[in-house]
């Protein structure tokens, strides 16, 4: 009687953990989504303007190639400074063989307008529908870099010896620094990636002045660890400044990587955005510089 008292509380405690819940994504609603960048240079500086398809989720552009986005071809979309400078992108037609892009659609491109540190950068994308879209970001100045060398590693489980980029910067007492390194990157434009190759990293655990650090592969769908260089190769660095904003939109991207799906992780969200009217994605305004070194 006792063991069938305890199996009708174990039955009774099961089916009352369960409770149906219909997904209706027909009714999932489209977001707009924008991703821009503006750097220390002439240009081109892109844009890219997308909307989220209706009953599917977002996904992050970076990632995905062929994403399951709508692409958006006819807004306006400006890009201006604290200076007075202003100009509106033109548009570049899907599949285009524009350099700097692999071209899925949405990309406007500037022709004239220049990046320079120490301003704050503003982003207006209106739609056809005169929803207005709105962001703006802060190009702190660029990093010091001070050397690119490498380190010699050896394999313990067969001897293979291999190098390990270091990378040494100087890192100033009086701001609060946030960066973006990337490694063997050769493009200009963060939107044609499949492997993010990149790491970010804040100045809260650093010392001040001059510092060393190994540089990591940063994150991917596919693996986690180190680059490993052999004799012969080049390694290629581009270092980034970005605001705090910028730094915990990419730090929060690259933490989806560790989630496994469990219990105690947290629920799957989209990343912080400065992007307004309940825009999707992210406007970045930041300076770089590049280094690159030759094992011998």
């Amino acid at each position: 009687m006792k063991k069938h008292v305890i199996y009708s509380l174990c039955v009774v405690l099961f089916l009352s953990c369960i409770e149906e819940f219909d997904l209706d994504l027909d009714k999932v609603q489209q977001r707009v989504v924008i991703e821009g960048l503006v750097e220390n240079n002439a240009g081109p500086h892109y844009i890219r303007v997308t909307k989220s398809l209706t009953g599917a989720f977002i996904k992050n552009n970076y990632l995905d190639i062929d994403e399951n986005v709508e692409i958006v071809e006819d807004a306006t979309v400006i890009i201006s400074d604290d200076s007075g400078q202003s100009e509106q992108l033109i548009l570049i037609p899907e599949n285009s063989e524009d350099e700097d892009v692999f071209n899925k659609g949405g990309f406007y491109k500037t022709t004239s307008f220049i990046g320079i540190p120490n301003r704050k950068y503003t982003m207006t994308v209106t739609t056809k529908e005169n929803e207005v879209y709105t962001a703006s970001d802060y190009m702190k100045p660029p990093p010091v870099i001070r050397s690119l060398s490498y380190e010699l590693r050896t394999l313990e489980k067969d001897g293979q010896e291999y190098y390990v980029p270091l990378l040494s910067f100087f890192e100033p007492e009086e701001t609060k620094d946030y960066y973006l390194i990337e490694q063997n990157f050769g493009r200009t434009n963060p939107y044609t990636i499949l492997k993010w190759d990149f790491e970010v990293l804040s100045d809260k655990n650093l010392n001040y002045g001059d510092i060393t650090i190994f540089l990591d592969n940063g994150a991917s769908p596919e693996d986690f660890g180190y680059y490993y260089y052999f004799l012969g190769q080049d390694i290629h660095v581009k270092m980034s400044s970005l605001s705090l904003e910028a730094y915990n939109y990419y730090k929060f991207l690259l933490e989806q990587f560790q989630q496994d799906g469990g219990a105690y992780k947290p629920t799957p969200s989209s990343p912080p955005t400065n992007i307004s009217n309940g825009g999707l994605g992210f406007f970045q305004a930041s300076s770089f510089i590049k280094s690159k070194v030759i094992i011998e």
